[in-house]
């Protein structure tokens, strides 16, 4: 996941803050859809790779007797989520941002956002 998401910065070149990657899904689609995939992963979103080891991590707990601590975790997910929100955001709509304009609508943020909540809530 981390190499991934490393591996198309470096193979893209494109400089070291994230206003760079403006535009990146028209110049480079592929390598924009690879970095959403490869954050959805870190983010721990179903069913990527993030999702299963957190996964098998808390089943590992449960198992050996930390209910109580996978409970506590599930229970403060949601709020780790609204706190990283503004971070995610910004990495995850900035390949889709227009170079010319440097703004997203509202109205594809609140998309984008809806379609990440399918695979949360499921």
């Amino acid at each position: 996941m981390n190499l991934g998401a490393f591996g198309i910065v470096i193979l893209l070149d494109k400089g070291e803050n994230i206003s760079d990657y403006n535009g990146l899904s028209k110049s480079h689609p592929y390598a924009a859809a690879l970095m959403l995939v490869f954050m959805f992963s870190l983010a721990g979103i179903p069913p990527t790779a993030g999702f299963i080891g957190k996964f098998y991590i808390f089943m590992a707990a449960i198992n050996a007797g930390y209910t109580w601590l996978v409970a506590i975790a599930v229970y403060l997910a949601p709020f780790q989520h609204i706190l990283l929100a503004d971070h995610y955001e910004h990495v995850h709509e900035t390949p889709w941002r227009d170079v010319r304009h440097n703004t997203i609508t509202r109205l594809a943020a609140a998309l984008f956002i809806s379609a990440v909540m399918i695979f949360v809530i499921a």
